[in-house]
């Protein structure tokens, strides 16, 4: 989280400032961070307490790094490193088929993937998914059901020693 000071013009010739919050969602990605006031973000009754916690770590980061600019996250936290799978379903509202990719982000754990709409995801990274998606799995890999050989020591009947 990082926060900013706003100014906003609430009536003609009348400025308020009011602080504005940068906010990632849990379970979200860093695509859908945002800006948002206290105000707007009341609705989950966690918030007040977020915030001063929150407050309490940038006064104590204040101590350490006086004159240091950091950016909300690291940039690489919205640039997809490549897609894992893919998911179709129908949109309730206008019965049009949606498409989801499964996104693994550049310097986050796989643990953080999170499913983005198509317009959300690099067309180069879908390609890169579908041709190895394409891609026929080598014959000499694939695991067979019969076993490689048999061990004359077990019986394939009993699966005991003779």
């Amino acid at each position: 989280m990082s926060s900013r000071i706003v100014k906003k013009e609430v009536s003609p010739g009348v400025v308020v400032e009011d602080e504005e919050y940068f906010v990632k969602y849990k379970n979200y990605s860093y695509l859908h961070c945002e800006w948002a006031t206290e105000q707007q973000l009341e609705k989950d009754k966690r918030i007040p307490q977020k915030i001063k916690r929150f407050k309490l770590k940038q006064a104590q980061r204040a101590l350490f790094f006086a004159d240091r600019e950091e950016d909300p996250f690291n940039p690489d936290y919205i640039e997809v490193d490549r897609v894992l799978d893919v998911s179709y379903c129908e949109d309730k509202d206008t019965g049009e088929e949606v498409v989801y990719y499964l996104v693994k982000w550049s310097s986050l754990a796989y643990e953080d993937s999170t499913w983005e709409l198509k317009d959300d995801v690099e067309q180069s990274k879908i390609e890169e998914f579908e041709q190895l998606q394409a891609v026929k799995p080598d014959s000499r890999r694939t695991v067979s059901h019969d076993p490689p050989h048999q061990n004359p020591f077990i019986s394939p009947t009993e699966g005991t020693f003779h």
